[in-house]
């Protein structure tokens, strides 16, 4: 079975995307603020109560499993 010529491209942008995503940049502090604005409009969306700093959005995401924290190796 052949892939197809847009499946390769699908693949291709998925690629790129998990390639961007892959980083331990934190990002400006207008990004980090935005995605801190994004969350919080979803949870109240779905009747939950904003997080009002960063670090709860970092707790409640290790919380849930979506953040761990990864020992580093000495220098």
């Amino acid at each position: 079975m052949a892939v197809s010529a847009e499946d390769r491209r699908r693949w291709d942008r998925q690629v790129e995307a998990l390639r961007l995503a892959d980083n331990d940049e934190e990002g400006t502090l207008e990004v980090r603020a935005a995605t801190l604005e994004m969350v919080n409009r979803r949870r109240v969306a779905h009747g939950r109560p904003e997080l009002n700093t960063e670090g709860e959005l970092h707790r409640r995401a290790r919380t849930l499993g979506l953040l761990v924290d990864v020992p580093t190796a000495p220098r």
